[in-house]
């Protein structure tokens, strides 16, 4: 019965706190050399969710040097995020490799909300269905905690948020204004010390993957300026 009942509980269990603890173990066992040699000096990188995760172990263990934040602000907007989730069903395989009860995936053709559907090779969007990942129901329920985190905790180290202009979370009437660099950094300032000297990049007629979009060198390219900006890659 135990074994039953944690199985159950496993997409419940997995939740943002929970990714953000591993991201913690794994900026220790950096700093303590555990992986190749010590690191001095750390920056993490998310992406979505991702960021979500960063920037609440950035803002709770506070041991990283900087972060980058992409495809996230505080908070999403409510009808987007009620959209997103009727594109999520239950799933009990990734692969050959079963899951346990508790876990997502987008449904065919969900992938397609993410991106600007002018500014992406065809190629690039079927790859992308063919390796849909997983969340779990546990990581859906909980985003909205970075938010109360960084409420309470600002974060205090270099921070870059970069976001798509069309990102349909975060840039889309009538929950938001259009998405640009000085309204985005104006929004979020109260999410970061003045020691973050928080700096902001929007990806020009991008989706929210700005990664897969025809133009992603151009977010690349702020992410590896800031990053020798602020001394990081000396």
């Amino acid at each position: 019965m135990a074994v039953v009942t944690a199985a159950a509980l496993a997409g419940v269990d997995v939740t943002a706190l929970s990714n953000a603890d591993v991201l913690h173990q794994i900026v220790q066992a950096a700093r303590r050399g555990d992986i190749e040699h010590p690191w001095a000096r750390i920056v993490t990188v998310g992406h979505s969710y991702g960021t979500v995760v960063t920037e609440i172990e950035a803002a709770s263990d506070r041991d990283v040097d900087g972060i980058i934040g992409t495809g996230w602000v505080n908070m999403p907007g409510l009808l987007p995020s009620a959209e997103l989730m009727t594109r999520h069903e239950p799933v009990d395989h990734l692969g050959e490799q079963p899951l346990p009860p508790g876990y997502l995936t987008m449904r065919p053709g969900g992938m397609a909300i993410f991106h600007q559907q002018d500014n992406v090779d065809p190629q690039v969007f079927a790859a992308e269905e063919q390796r849909r990942g997983t969340d779990t129901i546990g990581e859906v329920a909980t985003p909205a905690l970075v938010t109360l985190v960084q409420a309470t905790n600002p974060i205090a180290v270099p921070a870059l948020l970069v976001l798509g202009e069309r990102d349909f979370l975060f840039c889309t009437p009538p929950e938001h204004q259009p998405c640009d660099a000085t309204t985005v950094r104006q929004t979020q300032r109260m999410y970061f010390t003045p020691q973050a000297a928080l700096s902001t990049y929007v990806q020009r007629n991008a989706g929210h993957s700005i990664a897969h979009e025809l133009n992603s060198a151009d977010g690349f390219d702020a992410m590896i300026g800031w990053l020798g900006d602020q001394g990081f890659d000396r």
